[in-house]
């Protein structure tokens, strides 16, 4: 890693806050930060930050070194490596959020021989310098845009290693055996082949191990990515109210005229750990309508043919009409949909007839509203998905795995089938390789370029 440049980065968000964070990486990071820190007499900081060999902690002023000029008041931290995140040397500047005070900043540090890091480039010196594994750089960005707890803990079990440890767990008993089988082929007249009854109970207790991660696989995409929830229903019975009383905020225009809503309304909604887009339709109705409603009630339409779930909202002070019936039918054919029947603290609501799972709520009093979000965590679990994944599985791991697993079941099958040793040989090669690839062994430039292009520049 000695050999790498010196890089710089915002890693804070752009705008006005509290602190805000320059970040340097590289063999000249505490050179540069020698040249802009000056102690609070104005004087070089002594002994020389190049020459500490332990962490540093300082406040001071940082100076542009070419003009002299003051550029602001900051805490400095300094990393030595391979003591540090990167495993180079890593220098800090936390100092005031204003964006002419980060500019001065940033544009100093590239004036004393830095260059502005690309995407990842942080986390990806960290995996190159071995203080990360793939599985383990890929969580640091799981952490970083994690919207739930659940999210969040998955995340965190992942840069604990918990997949790291997983797959060096199943990878141990392959090499094992695959040592033996190759030893038994190198040397015929001296070692025996491992028993077909060992192998075969090896293979499926490896195959069952996968097998129970990847289970985990919906759970964790759903707790990654989340899932839409379409509000749906005729005009006028509620959905906008009922948007609203979700999110706890008066987000969506609510009137007593039909068609207010004329556009598909999107807003964040958690449901027990799980980040949902709901989205709050027009009212759908077959009677002729004013161009622009017309394109609402088009896009609601695609709501309801593309969303994970449909909450169908019906008014139940109104007696069912075919038209509602037809629209519910509708939904119900597209996928998982629960009937929501509104108004339910009138006197005059009641349940639609054969519509046992009805669920009655309030918009204006918030009745049956936790009852809503229980069915729709159940509806978009289905009852099987694990309450919190224990790890954030990506599509890379999971295309990984499921080969490694599908190598490991040929292997049994060729045992199975008397087939000769080297056949399974063959396969466990595959599998011990690909399990390799999970923690970024043997991986092309490009896939690694692909990982580390979804981080944002200052991680």
């Amino acid at each position: 890693m000695s050999d790498l440049d010196t890089i710089v980065a915002i890693a804070t968000p752009p705008g006005t806050g509290g602190v805000a964070i320059v970040r340097m990486s590289g063999t000249r990071s505490r050179e540069i930060a020698q040249a802009m820190v000056r102690t609070g007499g104005g004087h070089p900081v002594a002994p020389a930050l190049t020459e500490r060999t332990e962490k540093v902690l300082l406040v001071g002023v940082l100076i542009d070194p070419v003009s002299g000029r003051r550029l602001d008041e900051a805490v400095i931290l300094v990393f030595v490596g391979p003591r540090s995140y990167t495993t180079e040397d890593v220098v800090e500047f936390q100092i005031h959020a204003g964006p002419a005070t980060i500019e001065r900043v940033l544009t100093a540090c590239l004036a004393c021989g830095a260059r502005l890091a690309t995407r990842g480039e942080f986390t990806r010196r960290a995996y190159l310098g071995g203080r990360l594994d793939l599985t383990r750089a890929e969580a640091v960005l799981e952490l970083a845009q994690a919207r739930t707890d659940r999210a969040l803990d998955a995340a965190l079990n992942q840069l604990d290693g918990h997949l790291a440890r997983f797959t060096n767990a199943l990878r141990e008993p392959i090499r094992h055996l695959l040592a033996e089988i190759e030893a038994s082929i190198d040397f015929p007249d001296e070692l025996d082949v491992p028993p077909s009854a060992r192998i075969l109970a090896t293979l499926e207790e490896l195959r069952d191990r996968i097998q129970g991660l990847l289970a985990e696989v919906p759970a964790a995409r759903l707790v990654r990515e989340g899932a839409r929830v379409a509000l749906l229903g005729l005009p006028n019975v509620g959905k906008s109210s009922l948007l609203n009383a979700l999110i706890a905020s008066d987000r969506a225009i609510v009137t007593e005229h039909a068609g207010t809503t004329r556009d598909v309304l999107e807003e964040t909604w958690t449901v027990h750990g799980i980040p949902c887009r709901i989205l709050d339709t027009a009212g759908i109705r077959q009677e002729e309508v004013d161009p622009v409603e017309r394109l609402g009630i088009a896009r609601s339409e695609q709501a309801l043919r593309e969303a994970e779930l449909r909450l169908v909202v019906m008014d139940g002070t109104r007696t069912v009409d075919p038209s509602f019936e037809e629209l519910l039918e509708r939904a119900r054919a597209h996928g998982p949909t629960v009937l929501v029947v509104n108004k339910g603290d009138l006197e005059s609501w009641r349940s639609p007839a054969g519509e046992a799972d009805a669920i009655r709520v309030s918009a204006r009093t918030g009745e049956g509203l936790e009852h809503l979000t229980t069915a729709v965590w159940r509806e978009l679990t289905s009852g099987t998905v694990t309450l919190v994944p224990s790890v954030a599985i990506n599509a890379r791991h999971e295309a990984a795995l499921t080969r490694a697993c599908e190598a490991l079941c040929q292997a049994r099958q060729a045992c199975q089938d008397s087939l000769p040793v080297d056949l399974v040989a063959h396969d466990l090669r595959m599998a011990l390789e690909l399990l390799g690839t999970v923690q970024g062994e043997a991986l092309t430039e490009e896939v690694i370029d692909h990982i580390f292009e979804r981080f944002c520049v200052g991680k």
